[in-house]
C-alpha cells in the first residue's frame, strides 16, 4: 500500500488551510473531516471534537492574531500504526507555521515580524476523511520569540529546528515498503537506547555506547 490517497487528503486539506481566513476555516475544515473528527491538542487547546469545536478553539484565533501563515513541513509521510497493530492509516507533518504576527495570540504580545510556531501533527485517515488528529505545537518557542521568558534558562539552544540534514524528509510521493520498515526499526532501536540510557549512572556506560550507535546510523539513513 502506497498510502497516496491519504497523503492526497490531508496535504490538500493543508493547502485549502492556507488559504482560509478566521471566517472561513470552519467550513474548510468541514471538507476534509468526519463529522465525529477528534482534535487532540496541548493546554490550552486541550481535546476538541468537530470541525466548529477546533476553528474556535485554535484556528480562528490563531487565524485572527496571524496574517500571510505558511506551513513549512520539514517532515511528511504516511503509514500504519504500529500502535494498534498497524490497522489504521496515519499521516504525519511535522515543521513551521510561519506568519506575521500581527495581533494578539493567547495573551502572548504580537511582533510585527515574522515568528515561526514549531508543530508536529498526526492524521489518521478512513474512509477519504481525516478521523483523528494529534496535534502538538512549541507555545514556548513563540513566547520567547516575543521577548517573553516564561521559564528559567534552558541548558539547551534556542533556535528554529532544522530538517533533516539530507532534505528528504518530505515523501510525497511512494516509498518502498522495506525503507519504511528499516526507518521504523531504527527509530524503535533509537527509542530503547536513549531508555536505555536513563538508567543509574554505575550502569550508564553500556546505554551511552547504544546511543552513540543510533546517532551514527539516523546521520546515514534515508
Amino acid at each position: 500500500m502506497d498510502f497516496q490517497a491519504e497523503k492526497k487528503l490531508v496535504t490538500s486539506a493543508y493547502a485549502a488551510i492556507g488559504n482560509a481566513t478566521a471566517f472561513s476555516i470552519e467550513s474548510v475544515l468541514r471538507g476534509y473531516v468526519s463529522d465525529d473528527w477528534s482534535w487532540r491538542g496541548m493546554h490550552p487547546f486541550h481535546e476538541q471534537s468537530g470541525a466548529t469545536a477546533v476553528a474556535e478553539t485554535f484556528w480562528i484565533p490563531f487565524l485572527s492574531a496571524m496574517t500571510k501563515v505558511q506551513r513549512r513541513q520539514d517532515i511528511f509521510f504516511a503509514g500504519r500504526n504500529q500502535i494498534d497493530g498497524f490497522r489504521s492509516v496515519w499521516t504525519v507533518s511535522m515543521g513551521h507555521l510561519m506568519a506575521l504576527f500581527d495581533q494578539p495570540f493567547l495573551g502572548i504580545p504580537p511582533t510585527n515580524k515574522i515568528v515561526m510556531l514549531r508543530y508536529a501533527e498526526f492524521n489518521r485517515v478512513e474512509n477519504g476523511r481525516i478521523r483523528e488528529t494529534a496535534f502538538f505545537c512549541d507555545l514556548l518557542h513563540l513566547m520567547h520569540q516575543a521577548g517573553l521568558r516564561p521559564l528559567p534558562p534552558q541548558t539547551g539552544a534556542h533556535l528554529v529546528q532544522p530538517g533533516p540534514a539530507t532534505h528528504d524528509g518530505l515523501q510525497f510521493g511512494s516509498v518502498p515498503e522495506n525503507e519504511g520498515a528499516a526507518t521504523l526499526a531504527l527509530i524503535n532501536r533509537m527509542i530503547g537506547d536513549i531508555a536505555a540510557n536513563s538508567i543509574p549512572r554505575r550502569l550508564r556506560r553500556h546505554g551511552m555506547q547504544r546511543r552513540k550507535r543510533s546517532w551514527r546510523a539516523a546521520g546515514t539513513t534515508t
